[in-house]
């Protein structure tokens, strides 16, 4: 089930496994709870770590090689987890990354018009 909580970008719920990179601490096979177009959040990372930037690297299908790469800052750390936001994301990525959002979605001709921010 999608969630809006008025916000401008459908969040779906969304398990799969994610490398992360904060300054210089990886944190690898964390796994996301939830996904949009504009962020992810992960309930395994826990701590002070707001406005930290990174990299995120999310693998769909390791056989053809498919992987969302995205820069991300910490919007939101506390003891449920960390929520990031994609602050730089390239094309192909954006690409698949809209149709798991859409996938996903219980509405996905508004995930479909949904702005990139």
């Amino acid at each position: 089930m999608s969630d809006k909580n008025n916000r401008r970008h459908t969040r779906v719920p969304y398990k799969n496994c994610v490398v992360l990179v904060l300054q210089d601490k990886e944190y690898s096979g964390c796994k996301t709870e939830n996904l949009s177009l504009r962020g992810v959040f992960l309930p395994e990372i826990l701590g002070p770590l707001d406005d930290e930037e990174g990299e995120l690297k999310l693998e769909l299908d390791r056989k053809n090689k498919i992987v969302i790469t995205a820069g991300v800052r910490v919007v939101r750390a506390d003891d449920s987890g960390v929520a990031l936001e994609f602050i730089s994301v390239d094309t192909d990525s954006f690409f698949h990354l809209k149709r798991v959002v859409m996938y996903n979605s219980d509405d996905p001709d508004s995930v479909a018009e949904e702005p990139a921010k």
